[in-house]
């Protein structure tokens, strides 16, 4: 007596030829996608400048903590950059480059709209100098950009090693501004 087997159809599973197929189409869909995602996120104008922000800040910090006098992070809000330089507290905090400073340029697109620091709050074409002491803690500080549209506010506390990076524009809370101590 011969038997038979039967396999429902169901069981069979997918062929090698549905598989590549599925594959091709998932690496074509990707091929087309990923430039554009890369494009977006590397090249928008106003994520760039956050970037750059953060990296200034993160250097001015590096910077502080390797020089006895501190680090001055001297924001330009009408030349649009950053200028990192060796310095103590009470130094001349004109902006002005010298041989130890390195300058950071945003987009042309992208404006600082205002800075909040311990003080009071800044929205003209001035330059504020932010002092990052030996060890490498930087005063409270908020900086809000934009590229017209959009805003984005950065946030730095001298006691969090990372810069809040929001997509929103931001205000002091009593709790960023209480009194700090950046003691030499």
């Amino acid at each position: 007596m011969i038997s038979t087997v039967n396999i429902r159809s169901s069981d069979q599973g997918f062929t090698l030829l549905e598989l590549i197929v599925v594959g091709v189409l998932i690496g074509l869909m990707l091929a087309v996608t990923i430039p554009n995602i890369q494009s977006l996120l590397v090249n928008d104008p106003l994520k760039k400048s956050a970037r750059l922000i953060v990296a200034a800040m993160t250097e001015a910090k590096r910077k502080g903590m390797g020089s006895e006098k501190g680090a001055i992070l001297a924001v330009d809000m009408a030349a649009n950059k950053l200028v990192i330089r060796s310095g103590a507290k009470k130094q001349d905090q004109s902006g002005t480059k010298s041989a130890d400073s390195r300058t950071v340029k945003l987009a042309d697109s992208v404006s600082i709209i205002s800075i909040w620091t311990q003080v009071s709050e800044h929205r003209s074409d001035t330059i504020i100098s932010l002092w990052v002491n030996r060890r490498g803690m930087i005063e409270p500080v908020i900086i809000n950009v934009s590229d017209g549209e959009r805003v984005m506010g950065l946030k730095s506390s001298p006691f969090l090693a990372d810069i809040e990076v929001v997509d929103r524009e931001l205000s002091p809370s009593a709790r960023l501004f209480a009194q700090s101590t950046l003691n030499q």
